[in-house]
């Protein structure tokens, strides 16, 4: 997270089925009523399977019912949602998410939402798709051909039917170049291999200096070495920090920190 934009992200699957947003770029505004300052993708999964995980319905109901009051769930547009064929993995300000659809799911493409407050938008022969969002610089690569399609009261849906499909994604903040054009020369320079079969598949060197490879199903690898996710904490943000079955969340701001320790029930404040 940075002043100017903040990139965040799971792993990817069905962690809630209806409200879930799995990864995005947010850029700061001095003000967000009224703008939509975010971008992200996703696969548009419905199912009564993924409903009947989480909600305890007759099945000849189960849909129309969620569907009366989350109208968007069993849309092939929609724009909110988890999907058990998204894997994602990001590395600071770099995102790679793959996708591997099934041929008999539902909806068997990707959307992407581009922000109406989107500026400097640039489609590159190189595949690249770059845009400034605020003060953040964001350069997007789909793995697959895709159109545009018009979202209501603004903004565009990028459209990708293909079963094996990704995207990787680098922001950097705009005072680190000149312009959009020196920070789409630094991105067209980057290392970027990919393929998408039997698996979608993904080598990318990021702005900082990592090549990062990620292929679906497997574990992800910083500069050659997968992460330990054996020791992954259950908090590593820069304002929450938990390790796992620890019974401790350390709360940061600054030098500030409260550790709330739930087994013995304190709290305890450090300046």
């Amino acid at each position: 997270m940075r002043r100017d934009y903040a990139v965040c992200s799971d792993q990817g699957g069905t962690l809630q089925p209806i409200q879930e947003h799995s990864w995005d770029v947010t850029w700061n505004v001095p003000d967000p009523r009224g703008v939509h300052n975010t971008l992200f993708t996703l696969h548009p999964y419905s199912s009564l399977r993924e409903l009947q995980t989480y909600f305890t319905f007759p099945p000849d109901q189960s849909v129309a019912e969620v569907v009366s009051s989350k109208k968007t769930y069993d849309s092939p547009d929609k724009l909110v949602g988890g999907s058990p064929y998204e894997q994602i993995f990001q590395d600071q300000d770099s995102v790679i998410v793959l996708y591997d659809i099934p041929t008999d799911t539902r909806f068997p493409h990707i959307n992407g939402f581009f922000s109406k407050d989107l500026t400097e938008v640039r489609e590159d022969a190189s595949g690249w798709i770059f845009a400034r969002g605020g003060e953040a610089f964001i350069a997007c690569r789909p793995l697959q051909p895709y159109t545009w399609k018009p979202i209501d009261g603004g903004g565009r849906r990028l459209f990708s039917p293909y079963l094996k499909n990704g995207m990787v994604v680098q922001v950097a903040a705009r005072t680190e170049y000149h312009d959009m054009t020196a920070f789409q020369r630094a991105i067209l320079a980057l290392p970027l291999e990919f393929k998408l079969n039997p698996a979608p598949s993904v080598r990318f060197r990021s702005l900082r200096g990592k090549t990062l490879a990620f292929t679906y199903g497997q574990i992800p690898q910083v500069n050659g070495a997968p992460l330990d996710l054996d020791h992954w904490p259950l908090f590593g943000g820069p304002f929450v920090e938990a390790a796992v079955d620890s019974g401790r969340l350390i709360l940061k701001y600054g030098k500030m920190r409260r550790t709330l320790d739930f087994r013995r029930l304190t709290v305890t404040d450090t300046p």
